[in-house]
């Protein structure tokens, strides 16, 4: 899948992710495997107005009709090889 562009939340870039369309809210909550207090967004999936966290490491990836989904790294490249390899 192409996308219009995507942004890695680092946890440190909050000002650019602050200025997405897409963000609704930001806050500090503990990630259960670690215990620790992390900080994670909220944001709004326009395609079914679900409320999505989105935790440091993960993309948020805006599609060409202007939705806004949440995806792992991994899942990123395998869409990338699958693009690359049509026939596999």
């Amino acid at each position: 899948m192409k996308y219009k562009q995507t942004i890695d939340f680092t946890g440190r870039n909050m000002d650019d992710i602050f200025r997405l369309p897409c963000v609704i809210a930001a806050e500090k909550c503990a990630i259960a495997s670690m215990g620790k207090a992390e900080p994670s967004i909220r944001l709004t999936v326009i395609s079914d107005d679900d409320t999505v966290f989105v935790y440091p490491g993960m993309v948020l990836c805006e599609s060409e009709d202007g939705v806004w989904n949440v995806k792992t790294k991994s899942q990123l490249r395998m869409e990338e090889y699958k693009h690359e390899h049509p026939d596999l």
